[in-house]
């Protein structure tokens, strides 16, 4: 029994020391190895994980710009459009979890040249990231202007500036007829960093279109067609005017295409506005005259021409002035009445026998000159249409005034002088505008009391005629600055209220001989 008592007491024993050792073998482990219990570990995480050119924080961008990130070369590459400033872009950059970053983000900042970004973790430790900015290549391939210039195109005279149309590709230009239109040396400018082919300030034949290619930075091209048109010339119709008449003294050169350096032509753009062809030799005027369609005027003075082509006609649009003094015409066409434009009319000593009745249809007519047509047999009646009429000139009509002379209401000239007139034209008394009226060298005796109605009138031209008497009511005319009664050897006195105009700085020209009562 004992035995057994110390057996138990023992295996007890031993239970007990083997529980002991493991409770001091366990604190031993809980509390081995070194000890950090009060200390965490840092990150070295130093990453930029994105780099962002926002719209909302960048006004010049259209879109947000993406940065491509090379985390082992650490370096970040963006492309902006063509034409973005990179001077002043604000970066939105992110980070990794508790690392921090200089420059700072959202912060405008200059990337004309690469700048670098320094992260530093948490524990310390720095990365260095390369930002670079670029921009795209441009894509635009236009031509913004095509010009031909004197200084590199002499022939063209002035500055000439293509019309583009963008639309459809086309470029159009109009040069002068003499220019040298198979060398012509075009100004081409383009869209940045865009060339063409041809180039600019080459030579080159527009004699037919020209296609131009463009080709943008980034190698994309389109292509333009050039069309050059020469201005119409009326070098031919001059030609026909030299060669209608070998005897004239016009010193032309046809080989020089430039219009506008021949003697007596004046042009725009090619076409002749005014002809001055006085005195030179011209006996025939070509029914090509017509194929003037802007000229003006017409000066044809003292030559031998006698027949106006019917193709005047023609010219309705654009003929203000025509001269025809001192040339053997013969007659004058029907024609001349659709000049309805024409302002200046001078048929001065022709052989001219009558004057077609459209002369009435010259609405627009100021001044006509029909003096010392001596074969002329008389006046239409429509004379009395011309309504604008304002100086008329009739020296030596040897045929009668027609009545209708008193409907020209704007008339202030009028001469008919050595008009074989026996009496005075009282169809003049009712022409109130008259400042001038000129009736010497006829067989006038007297003169009617209404000549006090005339009271615009500052020249009165009554010498060389037969007068016997003047009426008083002449020194109603306030306004006469002039008056000629000379050579009126008839003419003993006039009355002494006229003679007293003179007192009112009128000229008075009167004979010797007679006397102021």
């Amino acid at each position: 029994m004992r035995r057994l008592e110390l057996e138990s007491r023992d295996i007890f024993s031993k239970s007990a020391f083997i529980l002991l050792f493991l409770s001091v073998l366990l604190t031993s482990c809980s509390s081995g190895g070194d000890d950090t219990s009060g200390e965490e570990l840092k990150s070295s995480d130093k990453r930029i994980t994105s780099f962002l050119l926002a719209t909302a924080n960048n006004a010049t961008l259209s879109q947000n710009i993406t940065g491509t990130i090379n985390e082992d070369n650490k370096t970040i590459d963006l492309v902006v459009p063509f034409g973005i400033s990179l001077t002043s872009l604000a970066p939105s950059i992110t980070i990794s979890d508790k690392a921090q970053i200089s420059p700072d983000s959202g912060m405008p900042r200059n990337f004309a040249s690469p700048v670098t970004f320094t992260v530093t973790a948490e524990d310390g430790t720095e990365a260095t990231y390369t930002v670079t900015i670029t921009n795209a290549q441009n894509s635009e391939k236009r031509i913004t202007a095509f010009s031909f210039t004197v200084d590199m195109n002499p022939s063209v005279k002035e500055d000439i500036d293509g019309t583009i149309d963008e639309s459809n590709k086309t470029i159009t230009l109009n040069v002068p007829f003499g220019a040298a239109i198979t060398a012509l040396i075009p100004t081409i400018e383009l869209s940045d960093g865009a060339s063409s082919t041809p180039s600019s300030n080459t030579a080159i034949d527009f004699s037919s279109a020209v296609n131009f290619e463009v080709s943008a930075q980034d190698n994309s091209t389109t292509s333009y067609t050039v069309t050059v048109t020469r201005n119409e010339s009326d070098y031919a119709t001059l030609k026909a005017i030299y060669d209608a008449n070998p005897g004239n003294t016009l010193s032309w050169d046809f080989n020089n295409l430039d219009i506008s350096t021949y003697e007596g032509v004046n042009s725009e753009n090619d076409r002749v506005t005014a002809l001055t062809l006085t005195a030179k030799g011209l006996t025939v005027l070509p029914s090509q005259i017509g194929d003037l369609s802007m000229l003006s005027l017409l000066y044809l003075q003292n030559n031998g021409i006698e027949s106006i082509p019917a193709e005047i006609s023609n010219l309705s649009q654009t003929l203000t002035q025509f001269l025809l003094s001192n040339n053997p015409l013969k007659s004058i066409p029907a024609q001349i009445g659709t000049l309805t434009n024409l302002e200046f009319l001078d048929l001065f000593n022709t052989d001219i026998t009558t004057i077609p009745s459209t002369i009435g249809n010259l609405n627009n007519l100021i001044s006509l000159n029909l003096s010392q047509n001596f074969d002329l047999t008389g006046l239409p009646s429509e004379i009395g249409n011309l309504d604008n009429l304002t100086r008329l000139s009739l020296i030596g009509a040897n045929y009668p005034i027609p009545t209708e002379i008193g409907n020209l209401s704007n008339l202030t000239f009028l001469n008919l002088s050595n008009a074989d007139l026996s009496s005075f034209p009282t169809q003049v008394l009712g022409l109130t505008d008259l400042t001038e009226l000129y009736l010497s060298g006829n067989t006038i005796s007297t003169v009617p009391t209404g000549i006090g109605n005339l009271t615009n009138l500052s020249k009165l031209f009554l010498d060389s005629n037969s007068l016997t008497s003047l009426p008083t009511q002449i020194a109603n005319l306030s306004n006469l600055t002039e008056l000629n009664i000379t050579n009126n050897t008839s003419l003993i006195s006039i009355p002494q209220v006229i003679c007293d105009l003179a007192d009112a700085d009128t000229t008075i020209n009167k004979d010797a001989a007679t006397s102021c009562m």
